[in-house]
């Protein structure tokens, strides 16, 4: 995997974030996918996505697991502070700009909201929250 920087989300902010009922409504090209936590414990919780085209897939991982979803290469990433605007509010926090032979990817993270990215972009991709159950 290669060395990373320090995850955006800490494992501990992730726990206190992810809680039974948290509903996050994602928009791609038109298409809406539906992301909701429906268990946690003490070190793990439990995940439900619901695909556009109504395809269900459930997994449970650890605060650690999911905290290194925010732990970018270290030589071809880079952070700034800033603020983003989605359908789903405004947000502060971390822009992560990953730049790879594919081209240039930007993941913002909510300083306010620990977890998934708010907002995804690519070479001809835009993937980004446009409801979210726990504001």
């Amino acid at each position: 995997m290669g060395e990373r920087h320090p995850a955006i989300c800490s494992p501990e902010a992730i726990a206190a974030c992810y809680r039974p009922g948290l509903r996050i409504v994602w928009e791609q090209d038109g298409l809406r996918d539906v992301w909701e936590v429906v268990a946690t414990d003490e070190s793990t919780a439990t995940t439900r996505f619901i695909a556009a085209d109504g395809e269900v897939a459930e997994r449970t991982a650890s605060f650690e697991q999911l905290s290194m979803h925010s732990a970018f290469p270290v030589g071809t990433s880079e952070f700034i502070e800033t603020d983003v605007e989605t359908p789903a509010g405004s947000f502060r926090g971390t822009e992560c700009i990953v730049t790879t032979a594919e081209g240039v990817r930007r993941f913002f993270f909510s300083a306010a909201h620990p977890g998934p990215p708010i907002r995804i972009t690519g070479p001809g991709f835009l993937r980004q929250q446009v409801e979210r159950s726990d504001m």
